[in-house]
């Protein structure tokens, strides 16, 4: 029997809501890492897509919650609450839904992410990485990128899933 691809679609959760997806990519060549981020509303629209350069080099785990930290506070930012947020960086997911700040590197960023999560109606939840598919292609296009980018409303047809 021959396995068959499932097709994982985007889906709404909560009407009124913004659902943030965000993933970094680590570029070892340049030292740094690089986040990509969806920002849609509950109808699936996206509403901001962003591609970040952070100039520090983390671990993959500690990028991810870079990551994650720089969707909710571009959604803070452009008023975008209550959210969402989804990450396939499970490890990063349980910190932050434990609530404690751990004492490695990767403490601040859980810190921030707290404080705006608890500031600002927020919930963070794990997702499988085929279903991050886009915030996974805006991380890998990131690592081209030679700036940051913000996108109003816009999502390339290959990534609407």
């Amino acid at each position: 029997m021959a396995k068959q691809d499932s097709i994982v679609k985007w889906c709404s959760r909560v009407r009124g809501c913004f659902k943030i997806n965000t993933d970094a990519a680590v570029d070892k060549n340049n030292s740094c890492i690089r986040a990509g981020i969806i920002i849609r509303d509950y109808k699936g629209v996206a509403v901001r897509t962003f591609i970040q350069k952070i100039h520090v080099n983390f671990s993959p785990q500690t990028a991810e919650a870079m990551a994650l930290l720089c969707g909710i506070r571009g959604a803070v930012a452009a008023d975008l609450v209550p959210t969402i947020v989804e990450s396939d960086a499970k490890v990063v997911v349980n910190i932050v839904n434990l609530g404690v700040v751990p004492s490695a590197d990767i403490g601040n960023i859980i810190a921030d992410i707290l404080y705006l999560i608890h500031s600002n109606p927020s919930t963070v939840s794990f997702i499988p990485r085929i279903a991050n598919s886009v915030a996974h292609s805006l991380a890998k296009l990131a690592i081209s990128s030679t700036k940051d980018n913000v996108w109003f409303g816009l999502v390339l047809p290959a990534w609407r899933n």
